[in-house]
């Protein structure tokens, strides 16, 4: 179900001059727009995150998909191709979604804008907006989709601090994912947060005959996040801290070592911080198993992004196992002295244990 076609137009009937304005004139009917309104007609905003382009040459379900760089001049000749251009299927990759991009996108294709609403979900708008908190979005809505948006976490290192982090941050990107900071008593001092992340997948037809895939993902995770202590107010300075990875990093399910792009082109050997950089590895070097060039299914087109995000859970949970063995040394110690540490790890593992029941 498109929510445009219930308010395509104004009082005069003539046709909005913006997807923002569209989107505003059906808010007040469906309510769970509201975060993406309001992110639409923010006004702060970060340098805009990459876009990248893979294309399939002759649409040939052998072959590899190659990647190129695109602009926002770019992104619009794109989407809207003159007559002579070769008919391709493609994939477009969006880091870091900002609000020129949702106009691009949404006005061009018609997007329904239920599929960028998912993706902001429970994020921050700026700092100037007062936040009543998210708006709950029915799972009857989240059905009438056709898109898939999957919230999965990160976790983390926070290091080489003078003093500990705040318990409430948020990353310093257009969309402001939030990071929970996790018992100190349960990692012997170290700091160890759980950074909120989505991607969300849409596959849109195309009156040519080709089918346009459109992937949204977070940024890297950076070293500069915003304080979002409500007690503090929107103008306490940021935190800087260097960022590693918990453990050895995510899991990794494929057979060959770790890849990334650098400079446009595949190394090897380091440590991957971007899940766009890990999509374009994985689409350039092998296709998915069940993916077909011509049709492009949905699942075939959320392949990639749902093995690196299971990466990420299995580190979550070995982060877990490392905690709780980390409960387990505690309680065989002296029971009495360490009772305050034991009764804040209890409360964090129970909060861990609804928290994996419940959304991210």
């Amino acid at each position: 179900m498109n929510y445009l076609n219930h308010g395509n137009g104004n009082d005069n009937g003539q046709p909005m001059s913006s997807y923002q304005s569209r989107v505003a004139s059906i808010c007040p009917k469906f309510q769970h727009l509201s975060h993406l309104s309001n992110f639409l007609d923010g006004s702060t905003s970060y340098p805009l995150g990459r876009i990248e382009c893979l294309e399939f040459p002759n649409n040939n379900s052998t072959e590899s998909a190659t990647s190129r760089r695109l602009t926002l001049s770019e992104l619009a000749s794109l989407i809207n191709p003159c007559q002579e251009s070769p008919i391709l299927n493609r994939i477009l990759i969006v880091e870091d979604l900002t609000k020129e991009v949702i106009e691009i996108l949404g006005s061009s294709l018609n997007i329904d804008p239920a599929f960028f609403a998912h993706h902001l979900y429970s994020s921050r708008i700026d700092d100037s907006t007062g936040y009543t908190g998210p708006i709950r979005v029915l799972p009857s809505a989240k059905s009438q989709g056709d898109f898939i948006v999957v919230p999965y976490v990160v976790t983390v290192i926070l290091g080489d601090s003078d003093h500990p982090p705040p318990e409430r941050l948020r990353c310093r990107s257009n969309v402001r994912r939030k990071l929970d900071m996790l018992s100190s008593e349960l990692f012997s001092g170290f700091f160890v947060a759980m950074v909120a992340r989505r991607f969300s997948v849409l596959r849109v037809p195309q009156s040519c005959g080709a089918w346009l895939g459109i992937v949204l993902v977070d940024p890297p995770i950076g070293n500069k996040f915003v304080n979002d202590n409500v007690d503090r107010g929107y103008n306490a300075p940021p935190y800087l801290s260097q960022v590693r990875p918990f453990g050895n990093g995510s899991y990794n399910f494929n057979s060959s070592s770790r890849h990334a792009i650098k400079n446009g082109q595949p190394s090897r050997g380091r440590a991957r911080d971007s899940m766009l950089e890990d999509i374009i590895y994985c689409w350039t070097n092998r296709l998915p198993p069940t993916f077909d060039t011509a049709n492009g299914d949905l699942l075939s087109l959320a392949y990639y992004p749902f093995k690196i995000a299971t990466g990420e859970f299995m580190l979550y949970v070995n982060c877990m196992r490392f905690s709780i063995e980390n409960y387990v040394y505690h309680v065989g110690s002296d029971f009495e002295s360490n009772l305050k540490a034991l009764e804040s790890a209890l409360i964090y593992l129970d909060y861990w244990r609804r928290r994996t029941r419940s959304r991210v």
